[in-house]
């Protein structure tokens, strides 16, 4: 149960729209893509509900565990409300960056992803507090009902949000930020259907996976001047953030390896991730071929423990996304050859 009484579920509110708050002020700043963003607002969760139960006289022995209980049930509520707003809300890709409505629309978006690491660092924190408060009830035989353990908790916790939150703040203060990610698809078309495929790019004909229906999707190819070393193609994206362009060209081709670099990105996703390049990889596998995608990319977002697995699994998705949309044109073309 969040609250109990009126008061309670008040203090709720307050909390998470005094980390929303925040969190706004902070996304017109340079700060926007560091731990100030994404870590902060539970401190700000958590410095709402302590004070509330300072001001009450409710610091009695075993407090630590109500404040973070009630922390992170403010953290999953928000993130609920936010996440409904954000996929409920109407709006046209256009609108997005051009008008008020676009822009909070965005900040809703944001907020999303912004709740989702406040719940999660939330849980993480309930779950080692109880943890440590079962450690210390089989050491001592005493429980974890102490003034001691509690003040503890609450120092430790500090400590551990004020440091995560300085994550990406300095350059010295953040972790690798350059991944690469791929998918493999066995295509059962000869090695010159897959490339003659290649040759052009288009907009997925399939149904995407749910999982990527949130972000920025592909719409158009505007530039498309094949796989040839030197080769131009342009991308056409557009989303409830905004629409945008990501550039392309070949700068590395062999008889079973084409490369795109990334020469520029207006699209959505260049806030959150930093495209380099594109490699499709062609091998003979029995009759057919075998095809990965792969996407190196550069990670603009902290904290690493989050917004790494994140951008890992989701460019996954989108390169299977791309080996399926070559896939099926080959085999397309296989047939009808």
């Amino acid at each position: 149960m969040i609250a109990r009484s009126p008061i309670e579920l008040m203090v709720h509110v307050l909390a998470g729209a005094a980390a929303l708050l925040y969190a706004w002020n902070v996304s017109g700043t340079a700060y926007v893509q560091t731990g100030l963003q994404f870590v902060t607002p539970l401190i700000v969760i958590v410095a709402v509900h302590l004070s509330y139960m300072a001001v009450t006289g409710r610091l009695s022995v075993g407090f630590s565990d109500t404040l973070f209980r009630k922390s992170l049930q403010t953290s999953l509520a928000v993130m609920i409300c936010i996440t409904l707003a954000t996929v409920l809300a109407p709006m046209p890709a256009e609108a997005a960056g051009s008008s008020d409505f676009g822009g909070i629309l965005v900040f809703l978006f944001c907020a999303a992803v912004l709740l989702g690491v406040v719940f999660a660092l939330a849980f993480a924190i309930k779950l080692l507090v109880f943890l440590a408060r079962a450690a210390h009830r089989k050491i001592t035989g005493k429980g974890g009902e102490t003034r001691l353990f509690d003040v503890g908790s609450v120092l430790a916790v500090a400590l551990l949000l004020g440091v995560s939150s300085m994550e990406g703040v300095w350059q010295s203060f953040s972790f690798e930020k350059s991944g690469t990610t791929s998918a493999i698809r066995s295509i059962n078309a000869p090695s010159a259907d897959v490339w003659s495929a290649l040759q052009t790019a288009t907009s997925p004909k399939f149904r995407l996976p749910q999982y990527l229906s949130a972000f920025p999707q592909p719409v158009a190819v505007t530039i498309d001047e094949g796989v040839a070393l030197g080769s131009m193609r342009q991308v056409r994206f557009e989303g409830r953030e905004g629409a945008g362009y990501l550039n392309l060209q070949v700068v590395e081709r062999t008889p079973n390896r084409v490369r795109f670099a990334i020469l520029s990105d207006t699209t959505p996703f260049a806030q959150w991730i930093g495209f380099t390049a594109l490699t499709y990889s062609l091998a003979p596998e029995g009759d057919g071929s075998r095809l990965e995608v792969s996407l190196d990319y550069n990670r603009h977002l902290a904290p690493a423990w989050f917004f790494k697995p994140l951008m890992s699994l989701s460019g996954k998705f989108a390169m299977d996304v791309l080996a399926r949309d070559v896939a099926q044109r080959a085999i397309t073309e296989a047939k009808d050859g």
